[in-house]
């Protein structure tokens, strides 16, 4: 009992730490992942071990299970607080529910969390169907998942990237529990499978993502959706990926190879996005770059970081974490100094402009990557343009937060109620 109570004291800690180093950042990323996921667990473990010390006279046992079980209680009651109002008033104006159709909000989370989350099976789904031409050759494969046959379709379509750094991932990934509920509230979303390859650049990236946006507007009336309404979405890497294709329509330096077609949207969720190339870079050197910048000096807390990136594959050899070969001139094949253009091409915060789209950027408080600041300075240039924008940031959360165990997860639980309603919105919103 007493391990138990130490185990839970050690992830409600780390739920609540912010861990400043890297060592520290890199060591709690997953124990904080978990223990935010798994706080409803613990703070009813904890309150049944208080109540058992205290028969058993255990006072310490009982002090420890009354505290941890406050202190998850605390965090759950905070995150799953409902900041819809916040959200979307200044965005689409106080009257936003209005315009939500009724058939899709019946199917609406009733509040941010609940202590597990239903998931709908009653959905279509589709694999490997070939939306488009891979850069290096092959198909480029998507999965669909749509509302059954004879349900409601609310016309409104999601093109969704997934995460991994731009080099790993793919699509069907961990992504289940929340495109079911989409198609369940008659959504059609469409998961690419686009290229990771280290031969692939960035904009090669987004040129495939524009030829799904393309096929699922040229097929639209198949799947009933109206090709007006389509919204972009994704995480992390594929977060920038969905911004840079929203915020890019006709740019000739992302067109798509042999095929072209009104490439705007309707708009853009990103989870955790980096937005901007240069402000990554100057970060990664200030908190990621061996103090003396040669590979022998490397202190320890250095080597746990240089191990982690050679086990992802991004570091091939310890100078490739200094300032002239860390991950990002790696990925985009120099320094900002050498391709100044190409940093400021690629970050979709230079791209904003008053006839970007509707967009929602949801980031936990402790972003493992320190997305945080990107996030905030896009969400402040698109409100000075007009642009209807949303932040969700969600306190002691950390990166990948919506993937991992999303029906107990109040985080994972609270983004999908406030997403769902901006789907909802835009579903309805500018129908004549």
């Amino acid at each position: 009992m007493k391990l138990l109570s130490i185990l839970i004291s050690s992830l409600t800690f780390i739920l609540y730490h912010r861990p400043r180093h890297t060592f520290t950042i890199i060591s709690l990323w997953m124990p904080k992942l978990l223990a935010g996921a798994l706080s409803p667990i613990m703070a009813v473990i904890s309150a049944a071990m208080s109540v058992y010390g205290f028969f058993k006279r255990d006072w310490g046992l009982t002090g420890a299970g009354a505290a941890n079980a406050a202190l998850n209680a605390y965090h759950i009651r905070d995150i799953g607080r409902n900041r819809s109002r916040e959200l979307f008033d200044n965005a689409f104006g106080p009257e936003w529910p209005m315009l939500i159709p009724p058939e899709v909000k019946i199917d609406f989370m009733p509040q941010p969390y609940q202590p597990f989350l239903p998931i709908p099976q009653d959905v279509i789904f589709q694999q490997d169907l070939v939306v488009g031409e891979k850069f290096e050759g092959g198909p480029l494969l998507a999965d669909l998942w749509q509302p059954k046959a004879n349900a409601y379709r609310s016309g409104l379509a999601i093109l969704y990237t997934h995460g991994g750094a731009w080099r790993y991932g793919a699509k069907d990934m961990m992504t289940r529990p929340q495109f079911k509920r989409l198609a369940h509230q008659g959504h059609v979303i469409l998961d690419i499978d686009y290229s990771i390859s280290e031969d692939t650049p960035i904009q090669e990236m987004v040129r495939e993502t524009k030829q799904a946006l393309l096929w699922l507007k040229q097929h639209a009336d198949a799947y009933g959706v109206d090709p007006e309404r389509i919204v972009l979405m994704g995480s992390s890497a594929g977060g920038q990926l969905a911004l840079l294709t929203a915020y890019t329509p006709g740019h000739l330096a992302f067109q798509p190879h042999n095929i072209s077609g009104d490439e705007s949207v309707h708009g853009v969720i990103a989870f955790y996005p980096p937005v901007d190339f240069l402000q990554l870079y100057r970060q990664s050197i200030e908190q990621y770059t061996p103090h003396s910048g040669k590979a022998p000096d490397l202190n320890p807390m250095d080597w746990v970081y240089y191990l982690l990136l050679k086990f992802l594959g991004l570091a091939k050899n310890p100078q490739d974490i200094t300032p002239d070969r860390n991950f990002f001139t790696r990925l985009l094949g120099g320094t900002p100094q050498q391709l100044p253009e190409l940093y400021q091409l690629l970050s979709p915060i230079n791209h904003v402009s008053p006839t970007s789209p509707a967009t929602l950027t949801v980031i936990g408080e402790h972003d493992f990557f320190r997305f945080n600041t990107g996030a905030h300075n896009l969400h402040f240039k698109l409100k000075s343009l007009g642009v209807p924008s949303s932040l969700l940031e969600l306190p002691r959360t950390d990166h990948a937060f919506d993937i991992v165990l999303t029906q107990l997860s109040p985080s994972a639980q609270s983004a999908i109620f406030h997403y769902e309603r901006f789907l909802g919105v835009l579903a309805g919103r500018d129908r004549e």
